[in-house]
């Protein structure tokens, strides 16, 4: 296997050599002509919620979208979301989204945009979501927002990715890793270090946590190269936002027979405590599969200043099935890590709960969002358990979702954030 590394670098002293940054300050505007016929949201109907596998299900649709997905929410019951009206299919399980629609680059190796063009917004709970504001970078040719954290400005920070900043070609093509603190945006990604692989590196955002005893955050995501002659891999890539450090990790497998080939890092807890990841593999009996990884943020933080992370962990497939499985987002009971996720069995494909405790681990029964048909897709979770992602109905048609654990009770309705509905 080939693989991709990063060093340690300080990235304050030498922006240039360590981390190009952007401060991008262009905010949402209703003016923006990047949404379709200049048209920027609008007010739906409650939809939920229905209690079901211990959860209250709501189903999440910003109206001006066809295909609505939402991929991170955080304690206060704040969501990010994306929505296309473009492309054909969005039921490919094909990468860590769990759907061919999605925009950046895939674990199991989409390079481009698959001509899906999505917009993001972020929604507040008031007895459901009907609501929504955009998150919109102007001048990029797509982007595609992953995650929320706490933090942040009247809602949290949001992450993900910009495609093409100037939308006119030169240095600021490709994509880039970025984040939004209430209207303002930055962009990130490594410099060109060399030839192959090395050379022209891009990056994606999934998820951000932040270590409450220091503040300093941490954002998780990939890197990659995305020349197709060089097949290069998918490396995990995390930030340290606080200490302005960056570095890759080099993951290797323990489970026997199986060998990683891309590799991502797609969540990382609101206490920046533990990192979740999905892999694709090849096997024994495949060249191509998909597993989830986990590990403590300590395991994936290089031990001496200067070098890359290096960590061997397991392998994960939904109840040890083989199936292909990804880690999506993480949360800490006490001390122990509950991750979320998909899965997908013959034709259908599930989210599921997977439990770590001292003295092993336990799955949940397959979930699967009410009217879903055989399909549904967990992207993340908040730090009381509840859920968020998105399911196919029986007319094709994908709807997001947020389901709240019941047994918590109504009391947990928020009315949190500044930012006001789009009309």
């Amino acid at each position: 296997m080939s693989h991709l590394s990063i060093a340690l670098r300080r990235s304050v002293a030498a922006i240039a050599v360590a981390m190009f940054v952007l401060d991008l300050s262009a905010c949402n505007s209703s003016g923006n002509s990047f949404a379709p016929g200049g048209a920027l949201g609008g007010v739906r109907g409650a939809n939920g919620p229905i209690l079901s596998q211990g959860y209250n299900w709501y189903t999440v649709d910003d109206h001006l979208g066809s295909r609505n997905q939402v991929t991170g929410i955080n304690d206060s019951l704040q969501i990010v979301g994306n929505y296309t009206n473009s492309g054909s299919s969005c039921t490919a399980t094909s990468g860590e989204k769990g759907t061919s629609c999605a925009d950046c680059p895939l674990v199991a190796g989409g390079t481009g945009q698959n001509n899906k063009t999505w917009y993001s917004y972020t929604s507040s709970y008031t007895t459901g979501y009907t609501s929504f504001t955009p998150l919109q970078y102007p001048r990029a040719k797509s982007q595609y927002l992953n995650g929320i954290s706490n933090q942040g400005t009247g809602t949290g920070i949001e992450v993900g990715c910009l495609i093409d900043l100037g939308n006119a070609g030169g240095g600021l093509d490709e994509t880039w890793g970025a984040a939004v603190n209430n209207g303002l945006w930055s962009a990130f990604r490594t410099p060109s270090s060399g030839t192959g692989c090395n050379a022209n590196q891009i990056g994606e955002a999934f998820g951000i946590g932040t270590v409450a005893s220091t503040n300093i955050g941490y954002q998780v995501g990939f890197k990659n190269n995305l020349i197709t002659a060089n097949n290069c891999p998918f490396v995990p890539w995390i930030v340290e936002i606080g200490d302005d450090l960056s570095w890759g990790v080099d993951v290797t497998f323990s489970t026997s027979g199986v060998t990683p080939v891309s590799v991502e890092a797609t969540g990382i807890d609101s206490g920046a405590n533990f990192v979740v990841g999905s892999a694709t593999v090849s096997t024994k009996t495949t060249s191509a599969g998909l597993r989830g990884w986990y590990g403590t943020l300590a395991d994936v933080t290089p031990k001496t200043t200067g070098q890359a992370a290096n960590y061997e962990t397991t392998a994960w497939s939904y109840k040890n099935t083989g199936d292909p499985t990804s880690f999506t987002g993480v949360r800490v009971a006490g001390t122990e890590p509950k991750i979320v996720g998909w899965y997908t069995a013959g034709t259908g494909t599930h989210g599921f709960v997977l439990t770590i405790t001292a003295s092993g681990h336990t799955w949940s029964d397959p979930l699967d969002a009410p009217g879903s048909d055989e399909y549904t897709v967990i992207s993340g979770t908040d730090s009381n358990g509840d859920i968020c992602g998105w399911y196919k109905d029986s007319g094709g048609t994908i709807h997001g979702f947020a389901a709240m654990l019941a047994a918590i009770g109504e009391h947990r309705k928020h009315h949190h954030g500044t930012a006001g509905p789009r009309t």
